[in-house]
């Protein structure tokens, strides 16, 4: 979901700028969670090229 999100937004944004990337989606009905997240960062890859970032994955209610 995360490479997913990244390839989609990034002719829009220059994540090399970025340590956060937040994920925000539906609900698919059967989440039983409301997020997650990463405790540091990690080396994420974009166009842009690799950059160290967190990630935050939250379910939109």
């Amino acid at each position: 979901m995360r490479t997913a999100a990244i390839a989609a937004a990034d002719s829009a944004v220059n994540f090399t700028n970025f340590t956060r990337v937040f994920i925000v989606f539906p609900n698919p009905g059967s989440c039983g969670w409301a997020g997650l997240g990463t405790l540091g960062c990690g080396t994420l890859s974009s166009a842009d090229g690799s950059f160290q970032a967190s990630t935050s994955w939250l379910l939109a209610t």
